[in-house]
Parts: C-alpha cells; sequence; structure tokens
C-alpha cells in the first residue's frame, strides 16, 4: 500500500493478513493440496517442536549438487538433529550468554546516533540509513571484523537470504556463496581476538571446529540474523509509528521497550514459516503424522491463536504473558534470540531519546518486499522534525 496510515488494521502486508484471516476458519493442523502439514495452532506447534518425532533435517531438498549455494547450506546447523546439532549448537552457544550480549549495548546505541547523524530536519528511509547499516556492522562486530567490510557482509546477506526465502536466483546465490566463504577463510587468522570467528576457531571442552565449521557457522549468523534483524526493526518502527500513541508511550515510559519489542515480535513475525520432516509416527490435533511427512509450522499464525492470545490482532505494550513463537521452541529454538531482543531494545530506546518527534512520510511510508519465509519492509519512510 502507498499510505499505510489509510489502513483500518495493522500496517503489515495484506497477503500475509488475509492469511491469518482464512487460517482461523482452519483446523490447527490441517494438510494442504501439496500435501504438506501445516500446523497454525499454539499448543500443537510447541508439542511438535518439542517432539523427537520431528526433526529439521531437510538438506535433501537441496537437490542440485553442483550448487555452491546447495553445499554451503546443507551444511548449516540448523538442518542438522541429534548428537550432530547438540555438538554444533554446543560450540557456537558461548557467543550468544547474555553476559556477552550486554558488552554490545553501547556497539548498538551509538550505530544508531550514528546513523541518524545528518538526516534530522528531512525525510529519510529508514531501511536503508539504520536498518540495514545497524544489522551488518552488527554482524561485523560480532564476528570480530573491521566495520570496513560491513557493505560487503549486507550484499553477501541480502543475495543468501534470498536462497533460504525463495528471491533471486541459482547463479545469485552460487556466486555469493562462493566469495563469502573464500572471504570468511581469508578472515579467520586477522579477526579480532574477542570476535566470533577467532574464538571458534578455539578449542572448547576438548573439542574444536574445523575450518570449514567455523567458516559455515558465520555464514549461516550473517544468512539467518542479518535480514531477519533488519526486517524486524523496520517492521517493528513501522507498527510504532503507524499508532503514534504508541511511540509516544515509550517516550514517556522507556521501560516499556522490552515488553514492546515482544509484542511486536508477536504481531510482525519477521521468519513466519519453518519446516520440518516427521521420522517417527506423531498424534497433534487430529491429525495422524506418519514418517515422511512434511511439516510447515506457521509461526505467525501460531502467535495469533486466540486459545493463547488475548485479542491477539491487537498490539497491547503490556500483555503478560507472551509465549510467542517467534524464535521456534525447542531443541531448534533460535540462538540469536537474544542478540536480536537486544537489538531491536536498544535501537528502540535510543530512537525515542534522540528522535522523539519521529513520524511516518506522508507519501509512500512503506512497501512491502515479497518473501515466502521472512516479512519486511522494502522502504520505510520518514519524517525527522
Amino acid at each position: 500500500m502507498s499510505d499505510v496510515r489509510q489502513a483500518e488494521r495493522e500496517p503489515q502486508d495484506q497477503l500475509a493478513q488475509r492469511f491469518y484471516d482464512r487460517i482461523r476458519e482452519m483446523p490447527p493442523v490441517f494438510r494442504t493440496k501439496s500435501g504438506i502439514w501445516a500446523v497454525a495452532g499454539h499448543p500443537e506447534a510447541t508439542r511438535l517442536l518439542s517432539s523427537r518425532c520431528i526433526v529439521s533435517d531437510d538438506r535433501e531438498s537441496l537437490r542440485r549438487r553442483d550448487s555452491a549455494w546447495d553445499e554451503l547450506a546443507r551444511r548449516f546447523f540448523i538442518f542438522a538433529d541429534g548428537a550432530e546439532h547438540a555438538r554444533l549448537r554446543r560450540l557456537v552457544s558461548f557467543a550468544f550468554t547474555n553476559r556477552r550480549l550486554q558488552t554490545l549495548t553501547s556497539t548498538v546505541e551509538r550505530l544508531v546516533r550514528e546513523g541518524l547523524t545528518g538526516v534530522s530536519g528531512r525525510n529519510a528511509e529508514m531501511m536503508s540509513a539504520l536498518a540495514f547499516p545497524v544489522a551488518s556492522r552488527m554482524i561485523a562486530d560480532l564476528l570480530g571484523l573491521p566495520s570496513e567490510v560491513a557493505d560487503r557482509l549486507a550484499r553477501w546477506g541480502h543475495e543468501l537470504s534470498g536462497g533460504l526465502g525463495g528471491r533471486g536466483g541459482a547463479t545469485q546465490f552460487d556466486r555469493a556463496a562462493i566469495e563469502i566463504q573464500r572471504f570468511l577463510h581469508d578472515q579467520i587468522p586477522h579477526a579480532e581476538a574477542g570476535g566470533l570467528l577467532h574464538a571458534l576457531s578455539e578449542r572448547h571442552a576438548g573439542d574444536r571446529l574445523t575450518a570449514d565449521e567455523v567458516v559455515t557457522t558465520a555464514a549461516l549468523l550473517l544468512v539467518a540474523g542479518f535480514e531477519t534483524s533488519a526486517n524486524f526493526f523496520g517492521n517493528l518502527l513501522l507498527g510504532l509509528l503507524w499508532r503514534r500513541e504508541r511511540y509516544e508511550e515509550l517516550i514517556h515510559i522507556p521501560d516499556l521497550a522490552d515488553s514492546a519489542v515482544e509484542e511486536m515480535l508477536r504481531l510482525f513475525t519477521p521468519a513466519h514459516i519453518v519446516f520440518r520432516k516427521v521420522v517417527e509416527p506423531f498424534a497433534v490435533g487430529d491429525a495422524e503424522l506418519v514418517p515422511g511427512d512434511r511439516v510447515a509450522v506457521l509461526l505467525g499464525a501460531c502467535n495469533r491463536d486466540r486459545r493463547v492470545f488475548d485479542d491477539p490482532d491487537s498490539y497491547d505494550a503490556r500483555r503478560h504473558p507472551n509465549p510467542h513463537l517467534t524464535f521456534s521452541h525447542g531443541p531448534h529454538y533460535c540462538l540469536g534470540a537474544g542478540l536480536a531482543r537486544l537489538e531491536a531494545s536498544v535501537m528502540l530506546r535510543t530512537l525515542v531519546d534522540v528522535a522523539p518527534g519521529l513520524q511516518l512520510a506522508a507519501e509512500e511510508a512503506a512497501r512491502w518486499e515479497s518473501r515466502l519465509l521472512g516479512r519486511g519492509l522494502a522502504r520505510l519512510g520518514v519524517v525527522l522534525p
């Protein structure tokens, strides 16, 4: 839509809104015309995502054996299960402890303030001015790479994210996959001691990642973390400015920032679908799943389940509890959830402090980008008085 302020409901992708409305007419678990099971109920999704009868390994769908992108994606530990997944997750998880993440707070705040420099007093496009630059700089900082490479990381992140989201072409994915792996291999000896690249190369508890595993993990961080973080911040800001009293409430009560972030994570689920495969018979809802069945867990729909959330289509910054499934659930709960929350909360707190007069632009305030797996803005126009 050209002017989201004309919307009667939340200013989200209208295709997604119609989808959510239609899903409510369906059972919590139903079979699609393609044969895939769809899970749209929150309790059912929670059970399924926690079950050992269901696995994340979907690497057989990456069938182009001569594809550099498919070869890289097959090694992502998000597609692993059991002992392989547990080992890789254990070796990576140290980088996402609360203590380590809190050291990034000042970095996020500084990047937001720098991003707003030079755009006050005029119209600005926040995805290119703030959301994507901050996300790429944070990835560079987390990996222990110089800020000068952030633009290249952003390009690769955007191109490779298309490989998981059905956007772009095979040549683009393969070229980006080759370039990012070559770049990361070259950077390992030079990465800062406090960064993830260097830390992943060290031995932990008698085990260590191979050089290829280090590179693959760093590439996964870029693919899974760059666009998702940028998209969520854009969605968050749009949702708050669309009903500007929400933004004003945070100006007066900044301590609501964390709960506002949680509520927007629920309403504007940035990655709204995950796929799983059945390996043992599993009953959920009224459905009987058998080995070989594929399952699509509709996280965005689960986050609007009326059995769990009162008035699920409405924003409530004081909603408690808020057990949304935006970061999935169970063994494959998003390892970067803490980082995503920290980035969004600090960005929001800094923004309401530095730009209390921020408002949506009068013309073409928002334009959604079409994606299969995620939801994000191609443009977010604002005015900074």
